[in-house]
């Protein structure tokens, strides 16, 4: 009886190990939105101020993979021999009401809890075309490659060009929510490059990730010109026929305005809290049941 079933048991162990585990059961399952999608290639536009930047904008969705390979959007563009600018802001804005007070003040940055399920998560990274890993349109990949040194090492080299100035510094990627940009300094006329925008997360409310996208000639501060990150494309949040969410727009410029110093936001989500019930309707600005924090 002992042996057989130390028998058993090794045939169980054997079989485990065997396992082909994927961990693809542990995400979400894929929506009738792409989980990859690569938009071919794109001409850089050129933006001559403010007004022109909304014309420049591209929106896009895209959706869940339903495996552990990670999802995200893909383009190519020829350089131009000067600086090119990558902008993409993923669908809504996102605070984080645990780390609200700001430094050196005795008031509460928010005093509403954002709502966690509508945001998403986009990372941007960019390089030669040539080093790209990946296959545009049905998987992501990086811009790494690996030699091997006189050891027999394999050393792996990023050669991604793409360097984020964003929310969490230089460097690091912004966070959810959050647009992140960089410029190419100087791209070579005629050599094609790609840029990949992987994205980390999608909302958890319906898996669907909207966002706006600008390939532009010059630096981004420049096309930036002084405006809020948030507020450079607004209306990305869409819905599943492209249409813009209703109030999205204006819910995100409050929360520019709020980043301003303005302490708008408050107003905002306490009308919204008057209006809805946020426990059940989709509000921007979360359950105010949800925050410890009280309000005067």
């Amino acid at each position: 009886m002992r042996t057989s079933g130390l028998c058993v048991l090794a045939g169980l162990f054997g079989s485990l190990v065997a396992c082909d585990y994927t961990g693809d059961w542990l995400f979400a399952p894929p929506t009738d939105a792409p989980g990859v999608v690569h938009l071919g290639e794109l001409v850089p536009t050129v933006i001559d101020g403010e007004t022109s930047i909304d014309e420049a904008v591209i929106y896009g969705e895209i959706g869940a993979t339903g495996t552990a390979e990670p999802g995200g959007v893909t383009f190519s563009f020829e350089g131009t021999g000067g600086p090119v600018c990558v902008w993409v802001d993923p669908e809504l804005v996102f605070w984080n009401q645990s780390v609200a007070p700001q430094a050196g003040s005795d008031d509460a940055r928010w005093a509403y809890p954002d709502n966690v399920f509508d945001d998403g998560d986009l990372d941007l990274y960019a390089g030669y075309a040539v080093y790209y890993s990946g296959s545009p349109g049905e998987k992501m990949g990086d811009f790494e490659i690996r030699y091997e040194d006189s050891l027999g090492n394999q050393i792996p080299l990023t050669l991604n060009e793409c360097t984020i100035s964003g929310l969490n510094g230089t460097g690091a990627h912004s966070g959810r929510g959050a647009p992140e940009s960089c410029t190419l300094a100087a791209t070579l006329p005629g050599v094609s490059y790609m840029v990949a925008i992987e994205a980390w997360s999608t909302p958890l409310d319906d898996d669907r990730l909207s966002y706006g996208l600008i390939l532009a000639e010059g630096d981004c501060d420049d096309i930036r010109n002084g405006i809020t990150e948030e507020c450079v494309i607004l209306g990305e949040a869409r819905d599943a026929d492209g249409e813009m969410i209703p109030d999205s727009s204006t819910f995100e410029v409050t929360y520019c305005a709020n980043v301003e110093g303005a302490d708008a936001l408050v107003d905002y989500c306490e009308t919204e809290a008057e209006t809805y019930d946020c426990s059940v309707d989709h509000c921007f600005c979360g359950d105010p049941d949800n925050t410890p924090t009280l309000l005067e």
